[in-house]
């Protein structure tokens, strides 16, 4: 009887406990427009000591700066945030949510919210496909963007992750 009691208690505790919710990123392999178009392509920026390299690829961007390279997907998924210059991620180590608003030819958006930063990131080339232009519009940022433009030198030999 001792046992039956036991049995019965620990299926009533068991099928009591709530799931621990689980994130899924949506979309992961998902084409998108803009990197279809764009991707493989490399690109630069010089501001005196400091150079810029910004990778497009089928479905993430690598963003290069004083030998540290990160990637950032373009999934909608909650994402640990590794830190980055280019990309003007500044709430580094905080776990973020990236949500994809506009996907075009020439033009990509992503809404990123965080628990101290809300911002939208855009990425848009100009007309003669020669410069990518990277914007932030957000109320904590003094950089609100940067321009880059098209190039043949190879993107540095890193692993981005």
């Amino acid at each position: 009887m001792k046992d039956i009691v036991i049995f019965f208690f620990l299926i009533v505790f068991l099928s009591s406990c709530e799931d621990e919710e689980i994130i899924t990123c949506q979309n992961e392999n998902k084409s998108y427009q803009f990197f279809s178009k764009h991707s493989g392509t490399v690109w630069y920026r010089n501001l005196g000591p400091s150079e810029f390299y910004y990778r497009i690829n089928e479905n993430s961007f690598d963003d290069y700066y004083i030998d540290k390279c990160f990637n950032y997907p373009a999934a909608d998924c909650e994402y640990n945030n590794r830190g980055g210059t280019a990309s003007g991620l500044y709430f580094e180590s905080e776990k973020y949510i990236q949500k994809l608003l506009i996907d075009e030819p020439n033009f990509i958006s992503f809404r990123l919210e965080s628990d101290s930063y809300t911002g939208i990131m855009s990425y848009s080339m100009n007309d003669t496909g020669d410069t990518l232009t990277w914007s932030l519009d957000d109320s904590l940022s003094f950089d609100k963007g940067m321009w880059f433009r098209k190039s043949n030198v190879p993107f540095p030999n890193v692993t981005c992750n």
